[in-house]
């Protein structure tokens, strides 16, 4: 923006030329009785327009890269976050499929318990149920995962 603004603006030529003399009946009459003109427009600032125009597009140029760091921190802020989250997921999910583990252990075990009648049939449905609820909740949780 800074260049932009310190370049002129290009001057500008121009030409009128009698295209039919009807008083000489001639074509592109432009000898010396002809009608002709030549102008140049040259666009000039005054009172330092160019000079606070130039400050201008400085000032817009800090404040794009002050912009662009606030992204790039932002960026960065969010992707430790994201981090994060993601690992602490990861370990969540290793850790309810432990639970799982252990609580299809603890079926098992309640199984052989119960064939020597030690524990009812009532405390296995509920044991069951819940070892359902945590598969589940490890299935859903492995599908929120990046």
């Amino acid at each position: 923006l800074e260049i932009q603004a310190k370049i002129w603006q290009t001057p500008y030529l121009s030409g009128e030329f009698n295209l039919y003399n009807p008083n000489n009946s001639s074509f592109f009459d432009v000898g010396k009785p002809g009608q002709k003109a030549l102008s140049i427009e040259q666009l000039i600032y005054l009172g330092g327009k160019k000079k606070k125009e130039i400050e201008l597009a400085k000032t817009n140029t800090q404040i794009a890269e002050l912009q662009f760091q606030q992204l790039l921190l932002n960026l960065r802020r969010q992707l430790y976050v994201n981090y994060v989250s993601l690992y602490y997921d990861n370990k969540n999910i290793i850790r309810l499929d432990d639970l799982a583990k252990k609580l299809d252990t603890l079926i098992n075990s309640l199984c052989q318990y119960y064939e020597i009648c030690i524990v009812s049939e009532n405390d296995i449905g509920a044991v069951a149920e819940l070892l359902s609820k945590e598969k589940v909740i490890v299935k859903i949780s492995k599908t929120n995962t990046w």
